[in-house]
Formats: C-alpha cells, structure tokens, sequence
C-alpha cells in the first residue's frame, strides 16, 4: 500500500482518494486521506502500515478506535477480525488471493444476529486498494486504466 503524499486515485469526474498529509496519533505516524466518494460526500480517513505489515486505519471522529484493513505478511487462507472482535459490527476477514502482485480479502459480518454483509477488498502491489479506478498516481508516475 504506497502511502505517500501526492498519491492518489481517481474514478470518474468525482470520486477521489488523495495522502495529503501525515499526522501523529498516538505517537504513531498515520497518513491522512482525503476521500471524494460522490459530488456531495466528503471523507477522511487514516491509515498506517505497522511494523507486523497490518494496515490500520484510525478514524477521525473516534481516534480511540481503530480498524485493521489487511494483513499483509498472512498466508492464503489465513483469517483476523477486521474491527477488534465488536459484537454487532465486526467483520472476520480471509485472505482469499495471493500472488506477487495481487491480495484480495472477503470480509464477513460476525456477531449480528440479522446483518450478513460480505465485501472483498483487492490491494495490488504497488498500486494500493483497487476499486476500479481510471487513474492512479504514486509517486512521480501516474496510470490511467
């Protein structure tokens, strides 16, 4: 996951995610992005690579709590919970795809009685998450797709 300010990617006219910035949370350094996710929606989000190559990801609005994103150094058909193990809101992630290039999670909803939400997140290396984006800039190079 290239976290880097400048970096970003792009989906159309207005969907965007962009590091612009670094900040100390809790004597740990976290990359601030800012999101785009429609004409009217605005976020932000922080993430880190920890020394265990976990991407965290922090939230503003409740900096005590924390999400881990992926596991970056787990085996095919390893598993984690993705929100510390909350009842109601936690999510058991499973690598499910792992090559030199690409890792994809799926990512279930536990302890709820009636949610069954499912995702799958997809990190290609050297290019970060993907979501089908039209251009991607890290570092000095810039791809279009």
């Amino acid at each position: 996951m290239p976290l880097e300010i400048g970096n970003y990617w792009k989906k159309g006219e207005y969907v965007r995610s962009e590091v612009v910035d670094t900040v100390r949370i809790d004597g740990d350094l976290f990359y601030k992005i800012d999101m785009r996710l429609s004409l009217d929606e605005l976020g932000t989000m922080y993430l880190r690579i920890d020394e265990n190559q976990n991407l965290i990801e922090k939230f503003p609005n409740n900096l005590g709590y924390q999400s881990l994103r992926a596991k970056f150094d787990i085996e095919l058909g390893d598993t984690f919970y993705q929100n510390d193990n909350n009842p109601g809101s936690d999510f058991l992630g499973t690598l499910m795809e792992r090559t030199d290039s690409i890792m994809t999670f799926r990512f279930q909803r536990v302890n709820h009685p009636t949610l069954t939400d499912e995702h799958t997140d997809v990190y290609i290396n050297g290019l970060g998450w993907w979501y089908d984006w039209d251009e991607v800039k890290i570092g000095d190079d810039v791809y279009f797709f």
